[in-house]
């Protein structure tokens, strides 16, 4: 019986060439990034809902994240000096609107950066922004001032 090349190759690739079902974890490295190796549960005092894409500002005054479905807002919570508690404060109004608002993120300038999908159809048709930046105020949570698409990366 003559095997053709073909056929050789996809009866090696599905019996898995002999090998092992066992995956084998790679060792860790020096390379590996591993800042994130301890989650810990953290409470939002106030707050029944569901949390998504949470994120704390590196002061850790701040935890913003959005909720599940699909009119999605951003919110935020204010740290109350216990450890992993924080308290609910409000929405953060001026970015949201019908559409999906998510993965809000606060660099050491207080720029405030998410994701808008306000502006893809049927919203606004044939627009496209999604990664829009402001900026926060410390001393008014709930306000995030001079809103901008971020040029060259929101455009999908």
């Amino acid at each position: 019986m003559k095997i053709r090349p073909a056929l050789l190759i996809m009866s090696l690739l599905a019996t898995g060439c002999g090998g092992s079902n066992d995956v084998e974890q790679p060792p860790v490295t020096s390379t590996d990034y591993t800042a994130f190796t301890n989650p810990e549960l953290i409470t939002i005092q106030g707050y029944a809902g569901e949390v998504m894409e949470p994120f704390i500002s590196r002061d850790g005054r701040y935890l913003f994240f959005n909720n599940i479905g699909t009119d999605k807002d951003i919110f935020y919570a204010t740290d109350n000096a216990q450890d992993d508690v924080f308290v609910f404060a409000d929405t953060i109004s001026a970015i949201n609107t019908p559409a999906v608002e998510g993965v809000p993120t606060l660099d050491s300038n207080n720029r405030f950066y998410y994701i808008s999908t306000f502006n893809y159809p049927p919203h606004n048709a044939n627009i496209f922004d999604t990664t829009y930046v402001g900026d926060f105020d410390p001393n008014s949570p709930a306000v995030v001032n001079n809103l901008a698409v971020v040029p060259n990366l929101a455009e999908g």
